[in-house]
């Protein structure tokens, strides 16, 4: 392995009563296991040649954390977590060389649902397919911030009705995501129900979403019930549902320009401070300002892009939490008390000049 994930607070815990040549004893010796994926050599010596270990302190600390966290287990050095981690990343890599998730690949176009749920920002919709909308559905809500569902459909090929609308909405797709001018909506939501199996119910969030129910079609395999089997494609051809444009398209309305994603160095100017100390006095801006650049940074494709960023921070500053800069480290409050202070003395500065 070239890589491996690190948990600082795991590690700071395991080792945190350690020297400092302890600890870098163990990072030599941790990495070395992951790099080879087998055990460490049993010999003291051999050792400390992989940790570069010279002195009579370096030697005894390796000795320390190779007994430590390096147990000998049936004659072998052996290390319980990173087994484990390099266990996952096998098995990751072995279902890469299988074109991913072996099962999605194996029932990508069997019969199943195609969704669309809405997300935290209003033109936001994420498209997918599952074999279970309800449970599917609800972890977009619980993990991804999904406000509700914009409609359910059932068809016979999850795979192809998927790619179907994301082609016919390309230019306002991200991935799975679709930032869609709400004109356009009534457009999605005519092109899924025409994917629909004849005799099936399209539902929204007015009304209930289904469940998978023994016998359905898309059973997963090993879900307790026979699995419904599906005369296999040849001709690799979509479904016969109706592709075609609706007669009458929504008028094409101007855009109000192309939204921007906000800049790494962000930083609020004069007005925006401002701003935030009079309409939210009990705020830091500078903590305030810190929280919104690393939001908003991290957000991918389409949820990253605004229209106007002036307007984002106002709304930002407005539904703050009371009491937000109390969440933080005593470091980061004096850090962001310091900023500030310094940020009105040079504005008293400019004024008297």
């Amino acid at each position: 392995m070239n890589y491996y994930r690190r948990y600082i607070g795991d590690f700071q815990r395991d080792t945190g009563h350690l020297s400092l040549t302890e600890v870098g004893a163990y990072d030599r010796l941790l990495d070395h296991y992951y790099a080879t994926e087998a055990s460490l050599p049993v010999s003291l010596e051999t050792l400390c040649r992989i940790s570069r270990a010279v002195t009579r302190e370096e030697r005894d600390a390796v000795q320390m954390v190779a007994d430590k966290f390096f147990p000998l287990v049936e004659g072998e050095r052996r290390n319980k977590r990173a087994d484990k981690e390099i266990a996952a990343a096998n098995s990751a890599r072995n279902n890469g060389k299988k074109g991913g998730n072996p099962w999605v690949k194996d029932h990508y176009n069997e019969p199943g649902f195609v969704y669309a749920v809405r997300g935290q920002e209003e033109r936001s919709i994420k498209i997918g397919i599952t074999i279970d909308p309800r449970r599917r559905i609800s972890e977009h809500k619980r993990y991804n911030g999904c406000r509700d569902t914009v409609l359910v459909v059932q068809v016979e090929q999850m795979g192809i009705s998927e790619q179907a609308i994301l082609t016919r909405f390309k230019e306002y797709a991200d991935g799975e995501w679709l930032t869609l001018p709400s004109e356009h909506e009534p457009a999605l939501l005519a092109f899924m129900k025409r994917m629909a199996v004849p005799g099936s119910v399209p539902t929204n969030e007015g009304e209930s979403v289904p469940e998978r129910a023994p016998g359905s079609v898309g059973h997963r395999p090993g879900d307790g019930v026979a699995k419904t089997v599906h005369p296999p494609t040849t001709n690799h051809q979509p479904p016969a549902f109706n592709l075609q444009e609706p007669t009458t398209k929504p008028p094409k309305v101007k855009s109000a320009g192309r939204g921007s994603r906000l800049p790494a160095a962000w930083e609020p100017d004069a007005e925006q401070v401002k701003f935030c100390r009079q309409e939210r006095p009990d705020l830091l801006p500078a903590a305030t300002a810190a929280r919104f650049r690393d939001y908003w940074i991290a957000q991918p494709g389409a949820k990253g892009v605004k229209l106007d960023w002036s307007a984002t921070w106002r709304n930002w500053v407005r539904n703050e939490k009371r009491g937000a800069n109390h969440g933080q480290s005593l470091a980061d409050r004096n850090r962001a008390a310091g900023e500030e202070a310094q940020r009105r003395f040079e504005e008293e500065q400019r004024e008297r000049r």
